[in-house]
């Protein structure tokens, strides 16, 4: 019984499963390759769209992003300058040192949200790049289907 069951099996997958694997064997299916193929290369064309509004945006998040980095440097000096002033003053020199701490910490809030945004458009461009490269591959496996059916 093992014995007819393993030539069963050993004949299916012989036979028909490399069919399985095949959407298009002849002529006939060349209507819906053709869609396919075009269907493949519009979705190309929207990805490279988006990454390359991605890339857009990255760049103006960049420069956004540095100049974050400077005024929040810029406001942590000051913040040094006003505290040691605070330390040998009295009240008015507390109050400013506590209004430029304020001021460091909002603009280091400011400045890690432009990394954190940064780092999220450049993780969005890689996975484009992926979509893009995976519907390439899909799309050179369709030409060769083509160029198969046309022999």
């Amino acid at each position: 019984m093992n014995l007819n069951r393993a030539v069963f099996i050993l004949i299916f997958s012989v036979l028909y499963l490399p069919t399985f694997g095949q959407r298009y064997n002849n002529r006939a299916d060349s209507a819906k390759l053709n869609v396919e193929y075009s269907n493949v290369q519009s979705k190309i064309a929207q990805l490279t769209l988006k990454r390359d509004e991605a890339q857009l945006k990255l760049s103006s998040w960049e420069d956004k992003s540095e100049l974050a980095t400077m005024n929040a440097q810029n406001s942590t000096s000051i913040n040094l300058n006003n505290a040691n002033a605070a330390q040998q003053g009295g009240i008015s020199e507390a109050k400013e040192e506590k209004k430029s701490a304020n001021l460091a910490y909002k603009d280091s809030k400011i400045e890690k949200k432009d990394r954190e945004s940064v780092r999220s458009l450049n993780k969005r461009i890689r996975e484009l790049n992926s979509d893009i490269q995976k519907n390439q591959s899909r799309l050179r496996e369709l030409e060769a289907i083509k160029n198969r059916l046309q022999d």
